[in-house]
C-alpha cells in the first residue's frame, strides 16, 4: 500500500529483514548497497520485535 510518498509493507517480512529505508527509489535488480546503522538502529529493531511500530509504517 503507498500513499502520499509513504508505503506500508503489509505482508512477506520476517523478524530481522532488512528494509531499506532511504535511496530505495534508485535502486535497480542486481544493485551492490552498503547496510549501515544508524544512531536508533537498535531501539528500531527492538521495536520491530515487540511489534511496536504496527500500522504506522515503520
Amino acid at each position: 500500500l503507498s500513499s502520499r510518498g509513504q508505503v506500508e509493507i503489509t505482508s512477506g517480512l520476517a523478524v530481522g529483514d532488512v528494509v531499506v529505508i532511504t535511496g530505495n527509489n534508485a535502486l535497480r535488480d542486481g544493485a551492490n548497497v552498503r547496510v549501515v546503522a544508524g544512531p536508533g538502529a537498535a531501539t528500531e529493531s527492538r521495536a520491530a520485535n515487540t511489534g511496536e511500530n504496527r500500522g504506522r509504517g515503520q
